[in-house]
């Protein structure tokens, strides 16, 4: 029988808490706004939540502050994204490291600060108007810091069919090429959000790892946005890495799905693949609990993504729309607690929480 966290005895807490404290800690999806990034949100990631690095979707759905820009989806605003992005590095260099390489998220362990991993969720808007223009634009990008590209988000791109597509048509000719360039100058090919036949073909085609940076078993929950078995083993085969996700709509039908009901997706596919191929990438959104204008948009654009129940009237009431135990960056802990509860050792907890998102990135970013 399943162990809950509630039920660690006094020296499974200590362990838990002292594992979460010293293991290198990746987020493989951190939705949070660039704009309510300060120095107390960055205590409440590095100091309570643990976290080493995240990976930060550059141009998103987010609001608009006086210095830095909304996202709108035309190149001309990708470009300005990355800029905002370059200021608030300088802005925070005391606090946050750039991650280009794997060597940077080890010294933002070392050195107590937030690494900040560049990607983007779906084609470059606009990316250009032949293969060469999109390629040269993903190769400026990847001069500015782009390290995760996920090929489409929901929705058919250039590149390839995202997981809502009836057709399923896979990828595109550029959609190929763009795998191609990516694998040659050491960008991590994202499949989250993107279509069954896309996914297969890209997991073949690539010559290094890919990534699932958050999704969910849909042998567990049966909705478009999460991967069946043969894409999980696919992608394990090739040595990728697929990060749990915490948005409520992944998880379960409940309308306040838990931790432990994303544990349990967990479980599930460390049963399926082994722990080598599993890790966390929450989605964690610590600005939509301050955006109730985000939640109506995402219910009804998004819902086509998490099939007929959709995103339900429970999952809007909820904090940030991620599992009960982990709205906030101090309920963080509460993973390794769960992997303690649940009889992971500590060499697998550690491979979890980081370690196998770590390997992909040493062998892609090199």
């Amino acid at each position: 029988m399943t162990r809950k966290i509630s039920e660690l005895t006094k020296a499974e807490e200590e362990r838990a808490l002292e594992l979460h404290r010293k293991c290198i800690f990746i987020n493989c999806l951190d939705a949070t706004s660039l704009f309510v990034f300060d120095n107390d949100l960055l205590d409440r990631a590095i100091k309570q939540g643990g976290v080493t690095a995240a990976n930060k979707t550059v141009v998103g759905s987010e609001l608009q502050t006086q210095k830095y820009s909304r996202m709108t989806m035309d190149l001309s605003a990708v470009y300005k994204k990355f800029a905002d992005y370059h200021l608030f590095f300088d802005d925070y260099s005391h606090r946050v490291i750039q991650v280009l390489h794997a060597e940077d998220i080890k010294r933002a362990k070392k050195e107590g600060k937030y690494g900040i991993i560049m990607g983007l969720q779906g084609a470059v808007p606009g990316g250009g108007v032949n293969n060469m223009e999109h390629i040269a634009n993903v190769k400026a990008l990847h001069t500015l810091g782009l390290r995760i590209y996920q090929l489409s988000y929901n929705y058919r791109s250039v590149l390839a069919d995202g997981c809502v597509e009836k057709a399923d048509a896979g990828l595109s000719e550029l959609g190929r090429q763009v795998v191609e360039y990516c694998n040659k100058i050491g960008i991590v090919v994202d499949l989250s959000h993107v279509g069954y036949t896309s996914t297969m073909e890209t997991i073949e085609i690539s010559k290094q790892p890919v990534i699932f940076s958050h999704a969910n078993a849909y042998a567990l929950y049966p909705i478009p946005r999460n991967k069946k078995d043969d894409q999980i083993k696919a992608l394990a085969k090739k040595g990728g890495v697929i990060g749990v996700v915490g948005y409520v709509s992944c998880v379960s039908a409940k309308d306040e799905p838990t931790i432990e009901d994303l544990l349990d997706h967990l479980d599930y596919i460390v049963k399926l693949v082994g722990p080598d191929y599993v890790g966390i990438g929450l989605d964690y959104p610590e600005h939509y609990d301050i955006s109730p204008e985000w939640k109506t948009l995402s219910a009804e654009v998004f819902s086509p993504a998490y099939g007929k129940v959709g995103i339900t009237p429970g999952h809007q009431k909820m904090k940030a729309m991620i599992v009960k135990g982990l709205s906030s960056f101090a309920e963080f802990p509460n993973i390794t607690r769960g992997l303690v509860a649940r009889g992971y050792s500590d060499k697998d907890i550690e491979k979890i929480l980081g370690l196998n998102f770590l390997r992909v990135f040493e062998q892609v970013w090199k």
